[in-house]
């Protein structure tokens, strides 16, 4: 079965899937990262206060965010979405301290 978020064009008889194209540097000042999906969509997303990124982040800090950040009901809601800040951050900046590891995982995850 066809999720409806993930198909973004559908000709005929074949589908287009939804496809994260890069991760790379933001050039907002306050944001890390800036996300590109095959549709055309960037999303910017992180801080430099992240698992990825500061080393002095500990394990507890990185329960303490996911803890923080999946109780906060206007934040749950947005998690539901895989192209939302919330969750693009959650899974490629809170997940391990590798991001090309954590980019893989939230393709494979999201099918993408």
């Amino acid at each position: 079965m066809v999720e409806w978020f993930k198909v973004f064009q559908i000709n005929y008889n074949y589908i287009i899937y939804m496809k994260l194209l890069s991760v790379k540097k933001s050039d907002r000042k306050d944001k890390e990262f800036v996300a590109e999906f095959s549709d055309g969509k960037k999303i910017h997303f992180g801080t430099g206060s992240n698992f990825v990124l500061n080393k002095r982040k500990t394990v507890k800090d990185k329960q303490n965010y996911i803890k923080r950040h999946s109780e906060n009901p206007l934040e749950k809601e947005a998690l539901k979405n895989y192209r939302s800040p919330a969750r693009l951050s959650m899974s490629l900046l809170w997940n391990t301290r590798d991001l090309d590891t954590n980019i893989r995982e939230y393709k494979k995850k999201y099918r993408l």
